[in-house]
């Protein structure tokens, strides 16, 4: 799915239906938007683990409403690059 596409799964900004970060609202989607499965493969890893990253807050992300995952894929591909400089 190309960032495009995603818009449509965002429901549009009010006071009721935000966007959440952690638990605070926010009114910002990150400017290069992916989902779970497309921030998996850039990492490399399971959605699973994805998930659980974020929830435990070592990635940044983005709950809307709809109670979807939304990731920065600038910090994804910038997580991804330190992950590849310790392995070597």
């Amino acid at each position: 799915m190309s960032p495009p596409d995603i818009g449509r799964f965002f429901i549009r900004l009010d006071l009721n239906m935000a966007p959440i970060y952690g638990r605070r609202v926010i009114n910002e989607i990150p400017k290069a938007p992916c989902l779970t499965a497309e921030a998996a493969r850039l990492l490399r890893v399971g959605e699973g683990t994805a998930r659980r990253w974020a929830d435990e807050g070592k990635l940044h992300v983005v709950r809307t409403a709809a109670g979807l995952r939304v990731y920065d894929r600038r910090e994804l591909e910038r997580v991804a690059a330190e992950r590849a400089a310790t392995k070597k």
